[in-house]
């Protein structure tokens, strides 16, 4: 009986630790909106992005804001700030799908203008006027 109660505690521990954080969560919320516009509108330039991308999220890891493996296979996000920060992030990684170099291209940086845009539109992000810091680097909108 007593390795039973053990057992208990130790899951509702672990259930505890392994929750989602709740900047993640909004984030997915606000990710969901702009799927969902792109789809209602017939953004044909971004069909690419129609389909929910997998996203994790990590704390704590200086120098690294975020990471897209394989177009969208996987985009991993830094939690460590504001769900606007977050969301610039994600904003950046979503770009990275929409161009078939892995580069930051010209057409990288106007497609991540123009999804920046629609998010701004669409009220789901906030412009970044300034150099922020950010897990470790700082972010910022340009133009």
């Amino acid at each position: 009986m007593l390795a039973l109660v053990a057992l208990v505690i130790l899951n509702a521990f672990i259930f505890a630790q392994t929750s989602v954080p709740e900047e993640l969560t909004i984030v997915k919320q606000k990710y969901k909106a702009l799927r969902e516009h792109l789809v209602e509108t017939k953004n044909e330039k971004f069909r690419m992005l129609w389909r929910e991308k997998p996203i994790t999220g990590y704390l704590k890891m200086s120098d690294s804001v975020g990471w897209n493996t394989n177009k969208g296979q996987e985009i991993a996000i830094c939690l460590d700030g504001t769900p606007n920060q977050i969301m610039h992030v994600l904003i950046h990684e979503l770009a990275h799908c929409t161009v078939n170099e892995y580069s930051h291209s010209k057409e990288f940086w106007a497609n991540y203008v123009e999804l920046r845009n629609i998010a701004m539109q669409i009220g789901i992000y906030d412009r970044i006027p300034t150099r922020e810091q950010f897990c470790g680097q700082r972010i910022q909108d340009g133009a």
